[in-house]
């Protein structure tokens, strides 16, 4: 493990170096009993945490810890990322059940051991362990009959847990086997439910979900990011077009620009005509009706401005989607939504945590992605203030320098990814390197 005595102490709220804080955080989270202290004597924490997880799970440190060790080489974050995914495929092996998904399943394990790999040195047959395994959970899920109503497979499309997150896994690997094989059915399945209108259900609703997590932006960002990469399958653009149409009529505005809600229940106002700018093509479908009056400047906005909900998520979306159809009407689109979150002052984006799934440590990722991709200065600026101000908030206090904000205003010392101290330490980390670490194709980011 690496030494934490040489580091000196950080007062929280004092300027502070991005680099310095992630080093300390990981640092902090490296032994692993100290990770199962933490998670086991909190059952908040212990409630969202599986030990096989890559959202919250040591899979998702040992992610941490390889971005680690590509940037700092031989400072031995190689042996911490071996150590928690060790404890991660060990859980996996244990428990009756391990699901296919991206955050706490079988794609999320491969997903960090390709990380992990080192071009293909290591981790083989784990690989081809958990491969073949998703090979038959997607061949299952794509192959086989429609039941009832179609919920199960609309509430089976997401990144969290579905279609979308696997997809992005499969876009990744660069192996050809019999996984890779199912990569096109796959994509063609998630256009299929597009195109059909059958969208992805908000957890807990029957209502169509708005955000990145678990709602449409999620299947349109990976069709979005396969065309990216050269892979297209029959479909791809007119589902694109058709997702991204059915999200921009979901929008907004408030006094400072475009928002969105956290789903399509008819709890939030229609967009007004002419409230926000045009540039997407295709012809939305009506909104539904029992929709309430439009809202007036001055309302609370919908939903906070975050990763998972809200205009940062879906706004990430739409400009991979304007990228991969070459686009710019629906790049500047995207690029005025993400300007109304920058002109969105801190108290209205509703961010009570520092961490990355709806916290400040997502949105200042999305903004410093944003910023490197368009080269727009005040995207730049604004990613610059929020990591300052994430490092400089760093509490020694605090068991891995970070507190989560639980059910209520609980605040946890979770360690994960999703929603702990290792996502802080991540952004903070690819804020400080010029070669971005792979970590945040998780979250379908890139």
């Amino acid at each position: 493990m690496p030494d934490a005595s040489t580091a000196a102490p950080v007062t929280a709220g004092a300027p502070a170096d991005p680099l310095d804080v992630a080093l300390r955080i990981a640092r902090r989270l490296a032994p692993v009993d100290d990770v199962v202290r933490a998670v086991r004597g909190d059952s908040l924490v212990s409630r969202s945490w599986n030990d096989h997880g890559t959202a919250s799970g040591f899979a998702g440190l040992a992610l941490l810890f390889g971005c680690l060790d590509r940037c700092r080489e031989g400072e031995g974050w190689d042996r911490s990322a071996h150590e928690h995914l060790s404890v991660a495929v060990e859980a996996a092996q244990q428990v009756p059940y391990l699901p296919p998904g991206l955050s706490s399943g079988t794609a999320g394990l491969g997903f960090v051991a390709l990380c992990l790999a080192r071009g293909d040195q290591r981790y083989r047959r784990l690989r081809r362990t958990l491969d073949t395994r998703l090979a038959e959970y997607v061949a299952a899920w794509i192959e086989g009959p429609e039941p009832g109503d179609g919920r199960r497979s609309r509430r089976a499309l997401d990144v969290i847990t579905g279609a979308a997150g696997i997809a992005a896994y499969l876009v990744c690997r660069p192996e050809t086997d019999a996984l890779s094989s199912l990569r096109g059915p796959l994509l063609t399945w998630l256009a299929a439910h597009i195109i059909d209108g059958r969208l992805p259900l908000r957890p807990g609703s029957d209502a169509a979900d708005c955000g990145l997590a678990h709602g449409l932006p999620g299947p349109v960002s990976a069709l979005a990011l396969a065309r990216l990469r050269g892979i297209t399958v029959p479909g791809t653009e007119t589902a694109l077009r058709t997702g991204t149409a059915w999200i921009l009529d979901r929008r907004v505005a408030d006094r400072w620009g475009t928002n969105w809600p956290m789903d399509d229940s008819g709890s939030v106002p229609p967009r007004a005509a002419g409230s926000v700018p045009q540039g997407a093509t295709g012809s939305p479908p009506p909104r539904t009706a029992g929709s309430v009056p439009p809202r007036t400047p001055g309302d609370e906005p919908p939903t906070h401005a975050a990763w998972c909900y809200g205009a940062p998520g879906v706004a990430r979306s739409l400009l991979l989607t304007g990228r991969a159809l070459g686009d710019p009407a629906m790049v500047r689109t995207a690029l005025n939504a993400v300007e109304a979150i920058r002109r969105r002052p801190d108290r209205q984006r509703r961010l009570v945590a520092p961490t990355f799934c709806h916290g400040e440590a997502g949105l200042a990722h999305l903004f410093h992605r944003t910023a490197v991709e368009t080269g727009i200065g005040g995207f730049a600026a604004e990613a610059d203030r929020l990591h300052r101000r994430l490092a400089g908030s760093f509490d020694p206090s605090a068991r891995f320098g970070y507190r989560a904000v639980q059910v209520r205003g609980a605040l946890t010392d979770s360690p994960g990814l999703l929603d702990g101290a290792a996502g802080v330490a991540a952004v903070l980390l690819s804020a400080a390197v010029d070669d971005p670490p792979d970590w945040d194709r998780l979250f379908l980011v890139r």
